[in-house]
């Protein structure tokens, strides 16, 4: 079709025929600069505009409960210069208004059952991108109740999901310790007296070989309705290190009936571990090596050793020798 109209000439009639009738071509420029003006015109006047907003309530109040359905959106009503309102609808806010709930409760109406709180107020303090030249004409509600109801609370122990391994050469000198190791839950009376401890997120630690201290959230598997307080504790996980040492004991013989003895070896090797920093205040001489003699039959047979005591601050500790042989005296 296009070649058509070119073989026909047709573009070029057509601007010979523009130039020729200016009549038009003015008109045309005149009418569009007519429209631009009437536009600019139309935006300058007030209109008003209708925009909606959703509400997300964060932050509770853990001493209390709402009983009544809070609104999800709020419908504002503003009157503003159309460019305003084309402008506005273009930046929007997407995110939702969000109100914390807890700190709309003071001093003044903590004793209160019931919290009214304008809305335009909320939207002022969210700074939902109103304009000063924006008037607000109507809200929708104009105000938000919280109805409160009195929370029942108790302490429940903290259970802590943990596992752990420690490098070769180190050592919990005790267990890990939970802070706080108890915990604050509150709903109604019937849904927190089938609590009875809340645990923590699982938490796997490998080969420590330093002291620790980690932050780990509790496991929100509560019913709905109940809160806890804290969200989180702190464990902390001792580890020391731990140095080896030897000493040579001398055996003693024990349940025996009073039957003279050789022991072969009569002494033998301990090997023993304790924390690096008080190895050295081990007073090796509290070593004790036992050999049970109480099964005696014959002249000559092997008593298992044991160790009837070492000292204190020992980690752990070793006989080297699992039994040793005895010899009656004829």
């Amino acid at each position: 079709m296009k070649g058509y109209l070119d073989d026909l000439g047709f573009p070029e009639k057509l601007y010979k025929g523009f130039r020729a009738n200016n009549r038009l071509t003015a008109f045309l420029v005149c009418l569009l600069i007519a429209i631009i003006c009437w536009i600019f015109t139309s935006l300058s006047k007030s209109y008003t505009g209708r925009f909606t907003f959703s509400i997300q309530y964060y932050n509770l109040p853990f001493q209390k409960n709402i009983t009544n359905d809070l609104p999800e959106i709020v419908t504002v009503e503003l009157e503003a210069r159309g460019f305003n309102l084309i402008a506005y609808s273009f930046r929007q806010r997407i995110e939702p208004v969000r109100v914390d709930v807890a700190s709309l409760i003071t001093p003044a109406n903590a004793a209160r059952n019931n919290i009214v709180v304008q809305t335009r107020t909320i939207l002022a303090a969210e700074g939902t991108g109103l304009q000063p030249e924006m008037t607000i004409r109507q809200v929708i509600p104009e105000y938000i109740t919280f109805d409160f109801s009195p929370k029942f609370r108790k302490k429940v122990p903290v259970v802590a999901g943990v596992q752990v391994t420690y490098k070769k050469q180190f050592y919990a000198p005790g267990r890990w310790i939970v802070r706080p190791d108890s915990i604050e839950v509150a709903g109604s009376r019937e849904a927190i007296s089938a609590v009875k401890q809340v645990t923590t997120e699982p938490l796997q630690l490998s080969q420590l070989d330093r002291k620790t201290i980690v932050a780990v959230k509790l496991k929100k598997n509560l019913a709905p309705g109940l809160q806890m307080d804290p969200e989180k504790v702190w464990i902390y996980f001792p580890v020391e290190e731990l140095a080896e040492e030897t000493v040579e004991v001398t055996v003693e013989t024990v349940n025996g009936n009073g039957t003279d003895l050789l022991l072969l070896p009569d002494r033998v090797t301990v090997t023993y571990q304790a924390p690096l920093k008080s190895i050295d205040m081990i007073n090796s001489e509290e070593f004790r090596v036992c050999a049970d003699v109480s099964g005696i039959k014959g002249s000559s047979s092997d008593a298992r050793l044991e160790l009837c005591n070492m000292p204190q601050g020992v980690y752990k500790a070793r006989i080297n020798h699992g039994s040793v042989k005895y010899l009656t005296a004829r």
